[in-house]
Parts: C-alpha cells; structure tokens; sequence
C-alpha cells in the first residue's frame, strides 16, 4: 500500500497579513494543507558483493491523500540511469544488483528520477557494500594566515562560490575571505561603506550572488561574483523580519533567502531583494518548534533542514515551513550539540556536532566530548563520521562548518585555536575484505 504524512503548515501568504517594520507581512496561520512526503524504501542498506535487493519509491506516513502512486520517471546509481560499471546496475522497476567486486568507495547512492504531479523530484537511498562504514581520508589542510589579524582566528562560515572558490567567514577578525580550490588566497570581501561585525555564514545564488549574514548586526550582505559589494539589508529585533542573531543562511527554490535566527528562534524567508515574506517556528520542543536553531540547509528537492544547539535534532520542512520530519536526534543531555550543516547534490547531510560536555574517565582528566562531521542521508540514516585522526601535533579537532563539492571533496572550517583553518576530505578508498 501507498502510504503518506499528512502535515499541517501554516505559513504568510505573500503580499498578505499584518505589515512588518521589515517592509514585509507577518506570518498568518493559513488553512491546513496536506502534504505528501516520498521516499524509496528502504532508504538504508548493506549488501554483500554480488547480492541483489528490489527499492520502491513510496509516499511516507499514512494514506495517500490523491489515490495516485508516485510514477518513476527512471532508476539511476550514482547519477547514472540503470547503472553500470564498478557501482552496480539497477533494472527499470528498481532491483539494483551490487557488484562482484568492491567499488573504490563502498557509499552507493540509488536515484530514482519522479513525476510528482507534474513536479520532477529525486529520491534518494543508500547503499553500502560489505561491513565496513564508508570513510573519508584528509587530502590537504590549509592553516590560516592569510595575512592581517585572521592568521589565528577562529573560522565560522564556509561555502563555495559559482567558481568553485571558498568564501570563509571569520566573525572574529571579523573578515570573510576567498581563496581557490587549491587554498590560494585570493582576496576578501569588502562590505564598504559599511563594515562586517561578525560574519557568521555565506551562500552563493544561482546567478553566482554571494550573501554574508552577519549575526552581530543583524544584517544580511550581498556581493556580486566578482566578489563587489551590491546592497546591505536587515534589522536587529524581534519584530517580524528583523534578525536578533543570524546564525545561518541558504537559497532555497526561487531564490528565497531562507535565514534561521538563533536567539528569535525561528526561520526568516525573504525575497531575493531582501523583502520579509514570511517566518516560523517558536521556542519550544515541539515539532516545528526550535530550541536555538544554529544550522540550516536545502537539498535539491528545496526541502529545508534545520539543525538546534540546545534541542539536538535536526528537522526537515516544506518550502513554506510545514514539518515533514524529525532526524538526526542526539541525546538531550547537553553534551553534544549540533552547529551548522551543509547537503549535496544527493541529498546527503552533513551535521557539525560541538562536544561541549566532559566524558567520564578514570582519573582526574575528563576530556570534551570530540567534535566531529556526521553525515546522514537525506532519510537521516546514519552513514559515517568525517573527523580527523588525533596526533601529537594536531591535538585539537573543532569542526564549525563545512562546504561539500561537486566531486564529493568536503572542505571543514576547523575553529580549534591551534590548528584554525581548512580541512579537506575525500571519499576513502573502501577497506578490502
């Protein structure tokens, strides 16, 4: 049987509601609207070389609301339809076969391209081959010392821009710096005349459009992708369309700015010309509700996800803010909290995870909690950790944020004092067994 989550959103019709002081609308509860969230089941599996499974795209939760099955438009496995080569095949009603020898990297990602409606989305399960999580290997580190007061600072923000560069934002120098897909400087970013107080995260449009969100100021920059300033917008408040503390920033569909606020608790959406649309969430545990949201993000369906310091989980919305899922949920005992995030092209999440507590040893010492880089598919099934190895003289591991690339490569900010800078991984050769 089909089945599906029937999910109650309220969100501001554009150019309806109360006037904000933004220029906006404030958010009105609107009529409950059913949504329907797909899904290929089972969207987690290990399997053994040569050994087959059939996946299904299925709609979530309870029953379908429209009497309609999604339609498969095609299967793929790694981005290629039907598959083939070291990763595996699948066949046009979904049976993958896994391959008879072990493909360099053992994370296998299953693609099914759907007509929802009219709407053409992706759905996305994991594949692992043999007993082994998948790894990541650090290929290169790129300390800080880019000149001036950044040599030592701390990083908060990084994203890539339309040319394959890093935009690193530094709230304590506070700078926000580009520098190449081999970790050349290149330049910063200058918001003249006004100036950055504290840069929390970056993200590029689809026109190659940088945007800084600034969480000291409230305020939100835009750069063209020569890196030249444009425009400045944003309020410090509470009121609808003001920002308290910025603490994250995407696009998401139609260019809508989507920014969460940690101390207003809740998530913003603008136009692309920076005017307040609408918002939600509240303080509070419930589902859709946030509990110090710090980490946002949108994955190529236009879902979006938001991660909470205090609240340990991360959720997934509709576009207009209806709550589709909870994931991801750490245990609520303040030891562990989750920073930011970051998705790719397949969906798959990427959660910076802050030790914050001691862990229980014997004797005297009792060192944090590690902090690390965990990545979830798009389902919020746990695949593996990105960290780096401990050594003698990398004794610190402070991941704050992180970018992934086209080719998979993740870049992490790593905020550790003594070892501030970039972190680059890629997918690790799988273990022969």
């Amino acid at each position: 049987m089909v089945m599906c989550d029937r999910v109650s959103t309220a969100r501001g019709e554009e150019g309806g509601g109360a006037p904000s002081r933004a220029g906006g609308r404030a958010a009105e509860p609107a009529a409950a609207v059913e949504v329907q969230r797909l899904q290929i089941t089972p969207s987690f599996m290990r399997l053994e070389l040569g050994a087959a499974r059939d996946f299904a795209a299925k709609v979530a939760g309870g029953e379908v609301t429209d009497g309609k099955a999604p339609a498969v438009v095609s299967w793929g496995v790694n981005d290629v339809p039907g598959g083939g080569g070291e990763f595996g095949t699948i066949t046009p009603d979904g049976v993958y076969t896994a391959p008879e020898q072990l493909p360099a990297c053992n994370e296998v990602c299953i693609t099914a391209a759907i007509d929802d409606g009219g709407r053409k989305r992706e759905l996305w399960a994991t594949v692992v081959i043999g007993p082994f999580n998948p790894e990541y290997t650090p290929v290169a580190t790129w300390p800080t010392g880019w000149g001036g007061p950044g040599e030592f600072s701390p990083l908060d923000g990084v994203c890539l821009d339309a040319d394959g560069n890093l935009i690193i934002a530094s709230k304590g120098t506070p700078r926000v710096y580009r520098l190449s897909p081999q970790g050349k400087y290149l330049d910063e970013l200058d918001p003249s005349p006004e100036q950055f107080e504290g840069p929390r995260e970056a993200t590029v449009d689809a026109q190659g459009d940088i945007l800084v969100v600034d969480g000291n100021k409230g305020r939100v920059f835009r750069f063209d992708r020569s890196g030249k300033f444009v425009t400045a917008w944003g309020e410090k408040g509470t009121a609808p369309g003001e920002l308290m503390h910025p603490h994250g920033i995407v696009i998401g569909q139609h260019g809508r700015i989507y920014i969460v606020d940690d101390v207003n608790g809740r998530v913003q959406v603008h136009a692309p010309s920076g005017e307040f649309l609408f918002e939600w969430g509240t303080h509070g545990s419930e589902p859709g509700q946030f509990m110090a949201p710090h980490g946002i993000a949108v994955d190529p369906n236009g879902d979006i996800f938001v991660c909470e310091w205090w609240g340990a989980r991360c959720q997934r919305f509709t576009p207009e803010g209806g709550h589709l899922q909870t994931l991801a949920v750490l245990p609520r005992d303040g030891e562990r909290v989750y920073h930011a995030m970051t998705c790719d092209r397949h969906g798959n999440l990427y959660l910076i995870t802050k030790g914050i507590g001691r862990l229980a040893t014997e004797g005297t010492k009792h060192p944090r909690w590690p902090s690390t880089v965990e990545k979830y598919n798009n389902e919020g099934d746990y695949i593996t950790v990105i960290a780096h190895p401990a050594t003698p003289e990398r004794r610190h591991y402070r991941p704050s944020t992180a970018a992934v690339g086209k080719d998979g490569h993740v870049y992490v900010a790593d905020g550790a004092r003594d070892n501030a800078g970039i972190d680059v991984f890629a997918p690790a050769l799988a273990r022969r067994q």
